[in-house]
């Protein structure tokens, strides 16, 4: 856990020194002003003049101004301190999962992930922040008051000792217990966030579906284990404050009856009792931190383990910078299996592919088209053989060089909130106005986006645009950087007829000179492809032009002739 705040305290040592010294002030200050205010009860109680007693009320007015001036200062440095270390905390932990392969996110709970980014890093940062700052002060504090005390009066000394003592023996005794119930009302905590988060992420789904009553239940049995978890852990934490609660008051008591024999019998003064009370007060307090800092350690031990089992895993491997376009594609004997399947997707898979030509790949559902470009893109890892990019196996392209070069058109589209400059300058946001109003009109959304109140400024949203305004702006994308080598998958699914010839096209303008693929789930789509390339169950069974392939009268004329069928029909 300190480990992994252990650069960000070193960006901020400067800051936290003084933290630290502003701290121990106000130690002292708590430590000295109960003596000062016990002195002034006695000379109050034995007639003493009134000049010294007001002398010693202006010290202590002046030490409780210092002290609550520099509590104030102290308290926004640690504000800004701890809202510094928690960004920069923050972005590392986002950057490594960015950086990590694109098999762990898809195995992760995205809920979890997004709690663990947001919640477990300010707790790791606060909490570590607080033990900086307060177990150093904390325990000078405990221990001059100790000795002050035992200079004092021993008897009395010695039953804050006990109970001190017996705090330490009950937390100890149940601190196992504390974390067991603690790490399990987190889980339950996670995984009840985790679903509410996926009945709103698939609302839509639901409520086309008419399934509520199913996911309402769901979520019901999770807040039902959130609950249980919830109840053990707090009947523990009260059943804790009950027990420590009966013993401060049980050795207020005990503390109060033997100073009054004290200052009955002489010992002591009255100002002294009120001294010893006052201290009493103090060590509880700096017991109960401790004490309660321990259940803030379990709960930070909680998220440091889930922050460290993301830092642990290992990113993506480095290599070489890509080579400049026009590129040639081969495979030469790939295999390649999920990891979660022992079954083989392809097996011995080889073939070339010349650079400047435009690829469809066809098939039905499960053919694997779209595992090879998560595979030419390096999403997933072969199994074995190799993918070579003019003659050097991807494996040792860096795989942020390897997706620069590929623009990609999916049949899923994402709008983020921004403008909507800011959607199609993503890849490259360096772009002039009129370098993105050239590529829109190319990509004919120029004609709905003059349209928008604000233009290239307007303010979209998820809901702004229709799903195929949503295709067209990612369209523009691939337009505005024209990357030397496209992959388009059923880029034109939610576009009109009309504009869809307009955008096949620009499509083939932009094509023009690049090595591109088109994932065809409607084969109208690939028809002018240089090379169609024909799958089922991981190999390729037929390739060659669509003419070609017709007249062979084969699985893709019968695939072809299937959806021409269905559009008669």
């Amino acid at each position: 856990m300190i480990k992994q705040c252990e650069k960000y305290f070193r960006a901020h040592r400067h800051t936290l020194v003084i933290l630290i010294l502003l701290s121990i002030f106000n130690t002292a200050v708590s430590t000295i002003s109960p003596y000062i205010t016990g002195n002034i009860i006695t000379d109050i109680s034995s007639g003493h003049s009134l000049s010294p007693i007001l002398d010693k009320c202006k010290v202590l007015l002046l030490l409780f101004l210092l002290s609550q001036t520099m509590g104030v200062i102290c308290s926004i440095l640690k504000l800004k301190i701890e809202l510094s270390m928690g960004k920069e905390f923050n972005c590392d932990v986002i950057f490594h999962i960015q950086d990590l392969p694109y098999t762990y996110i898809q195995q992760q709970n995205l809920s979890a992930l997004n709690q663990s980014v947001n919640q477990d890093t300010n707790t790791i940062i606060a909490f570590c922040i607080d033990l900086t700052l307060n177990v150093t002060t904390k325990i000078l504090n405990v221990l001059c008051i100790l000795f002050l005390c035992f200079s004092l009066n021993i008897e009395m000394s010695l039953i804050i000792v006990i109970s001190s003592i017996l705090y330490t023996l009950l937390y100890l005794f149940l601190k196992k217990k504390l974390y067991v119930t603690r790490k399990n009302f987190r889980i339950c905590e996670s995984n009840f966030f985790a679903k509410l988060f996926e009945q709103l992420e698939f609302i839509y789904f639901i409520k086309t579906n008419s399934i509520q009553s199913t996911f309402r239940k769901r979520v019901d049995d999770s807040f039902s284990e959130f609950s249980s978890a919830k109840v053990n852990d707090s009947y523990l934490q009260y059943l804790i404050s009950i027990l420590q609660g009966s013993i401060s008051l049980f050795s207020q008591l005990l503390l109060l009856t033997v100073g009054a024999q004290c200052v009955y019998n002489g010992k002591i003064t009255i100002g002294l009792l009120i001294t010893f009370s006052t201290y009493f007060s103090q060590v509880q307090s700096g017991i109960l931190y401790f004490l309660n800092l321990g259940s803030s350690y379990q709960n930070t031990r909680v998220s440091s383990q889930r922050i460290y089992d993301i830092l642990s895993k290992s990113k993506e491997s480095s290599g070489h910078k890509m080579f400049s376009p026009p590129l040639s594609i081969s495979c030469k004997k790939l295999s390649f299996a999920f990891s979660d399947e022992k079954r083989l997707l392809y097996e011995n898979l080889s073939f070339s592919l010349q650079p400047g030509k435009i690829y469809g790949l066809a098939g039905k559902n499960g053919a694997g088209k779209t595992t090879f470009i998560n595979l030419l893109m390096r999403f997933y890892d072969v199994t074995g053989g190799t993918i070579s990019i003019d003659g050097h196996p991807i494996n040792e392209i860096s795989r942020h060089s390897l997706r620069n070069s590929f623009g990609m058109v999916l049949q899923d589209t994402w709008i983020k909130n921004g403008t909507v400059r800011e959607n199609i300058n993503i890849g490259k946001p360096d772009a002039t106005d009129g370098e993105i109003i050239e590529a829109a009109k190319r990509s004919h959304s120029w004609e709905f986006i003059r349209r928008l109140p604000n233009g290239l400024d307007t303010r979209l949203k998820e809901d702004s645009l229709s799903q195929g305004e949503k295709q067209l702006l990612c369209i523009t994308r691939v337009m505005l950087c024209l990357p030397p080598m496209l992959i388009l998958d059923e880029a034109t699914s939610s576009i009109d007829t009309r504009t869809e010839l307009q955008i096949q096209e620009a499509f083939e303008r932009m094509m023009e000179g690049r090595t591109s693929f088109i994932v065809a789930h409607r084969l109208s789509t690939i028809r002018n492809a240089d090379l169609i390339l024909v799958m089922k169950d991981g190999s390729i069974i037929e390739q060659g032009t669509h003419d070609e392939l017709i007249a062979k009268g084969g699985f893709y004329h019968t695939l072809y002739n299937s959806q021409f069928a269905k559009v008669s029909e």
